[in-house]
Parts: C-alpha cells; sequence; structure tokens
C-alpha cells in the first residue's frame, strides 16, 4: 500500500506546483529594471492595477524611498518608515498612473518588475524645463537619444540616470544647416525612464486626444 500512496503522493505534490507556476495567467508581460544599491531610476509601463506607493513599495521590500519628477521641478517622494511590528509604512501615500518614472533608493541590489497587461501608450504633457517620461511599448524606433531628439525642436537635452549614480546627458547642439546634432547618442529602448529638458509646453509623443498626467496624485485620508 505504501508503494502505491508515495507515488500518488509525488504526483499530487508535482500537480501542485504547477498550479502556483500557473496561476499568474492574465500576466501577459513585464519589464525588468535591475537596481544596484543607491539610487536607481525605473519607470511602471505596465498596468498591474492600482499603483501606489505602499502597494509598490510593499511588493519590493528592498526599497528605501521613491520619488517621481513633479511638475513643480522638484523630486515627489514616499520614505518608507518602520511600523513598529515588522513592517513598513510607506509616507506620504501617491498614486501613480502607468508610464511614471521613479527615482528608487536601495541598500541591497535587486530586480524590480513592472508585471501586467500592456496599456494603452502614455502621451506627456511637457512644460518647460525638466520632464521625466519614459520611451513608450510602442516606439521601438526612438531606440537613441538622438532619434527622440529628432521628434521635436523642443527639446535641448535628454538624460539617463547612470549606475554610477549620475545623470548621462545627451546634448542638442546647431549643425549649422539649421538642424541639430545629438552627442552622444545613448541608447533609450522600450521602457526607458528618460529626463527630458523643453523649451515649450506640449504633449509628447504627438497624439490626439487628451494628454494622460504621469505626475504623482498624493491620496488623501
Amino acid at each position: 500500500m505504501k508503494k502505491v500512496l508515495l507515488p500518488l503522493l509525488m504526483l499530487l505534490a508535482i500537480a501542485g506546483l504547477l498550479a502556483v507556476e500557473s496561476s499568474p495567467s492574465a500576466i501577459v508581460g513585464y519589464v525588468k529594471y535591475p537596481c544596484v544599491v543607491g539610487d536607481n531610476l525605473i519607470a511602471l509601463p505596465m498596468d498591474g492595477g492600482p499603483l501606489t506607493s505602499p502597494t509598490i513599495g510593499l511588493a519590493n521590500p528592498l526599497m528605501n524611498s521613491m520619488a517621481t519628477w513633479a511638475p513643480g521641478q522638484y523630486w515627489d517622494a514616499s520614505q518608507a518608515y518602520d511600523d513598529g511590528e515588522g513592517g513598513f509604512i510607506w509616507d506620504p501615500e501617491y498614486a501613480y498612473t502607468t508610464g511614471t518614472g521613479l527615482m528608487v533608493n536601495t541598500g541591497t541590489g535587486f530586480n524590480f518588475y513592472s508585471m501586467g497587461t500592456v496599456p494603452a501608450p502614455p502621451v506627456y504633457p511637457l512644460v518647460v524645463g525638466n520632464n521625466l517620461v519614459m520611451v513608450p511599448l510602442d516606439k521601438s524606433n526612438l531606440s537613441d537619444t538622438a532619434l527622440i531628439g529628432a521628434t521635436s525642436t523642443n527639446f535641448n537635452s535628454i538624460a539617463l540616470w547612470d549606475a554610477g549614480q549620475f545623470w548621462n546627458a545627451s546634448q542638442a547642439y546647431d549643425d549649422g544647416e539649421g538642424g541639430f546634432i545629438w552627442d552622444p547618442p545613448l541608447d533609450t529602448p522600450i521602457g526607458t525612464p528618460i529626463m527630458i529638458y523643453s523649451i515649450a509646453e506640449f504633449s509628447w509623443p504627438s497624439a490626439k486626444g487628451a494628454s494622460t498626467p504621469v505626475h504623482s496624485t498624493k491620496i488623501s485620508k
């Protein structure tokens, strides 16, 4: 009898593991952002449901803080605090939209995953000054800063956050023929968060319809 039960129990155990593996069937994709010790610039390209600083922080316990760039030209930050019961409280609480860029700080390297369904491509309402945006998932043609810069004459610079903890910028220079040379042309695959400096207010990428706001909103308590 024991010889019969043992294989049966093993089959049941394997079936249970398969059920766990197949449970996130609603997730159709993810974008991975490797994070190093210190500050890391990531984005939220996938639609995984409500995005708030507590839900993101609790799902990534190695984070110390997260901040998004506000249109007023400052970092709007949410901080993790010990709740005294072995957990953390994220304060203040912010709600984010898909496509939002975040600067997250960690004391331990880890991989951040934005998981969920593919949302409608974001359209960013740019203000004069610095704007934190993301290369939309449907814009694989914008694979470097020169190609992004060519989409608008309003752009002066495009910067990426380097793992070495500094901004690595691509600058627009007059080519003497009525155009611009972007130097150096940095790689910007889809999902890359970038800081664009604009000299005018407009929506980017150009699209019909209303713009999608991408800055944070404080949650009323």
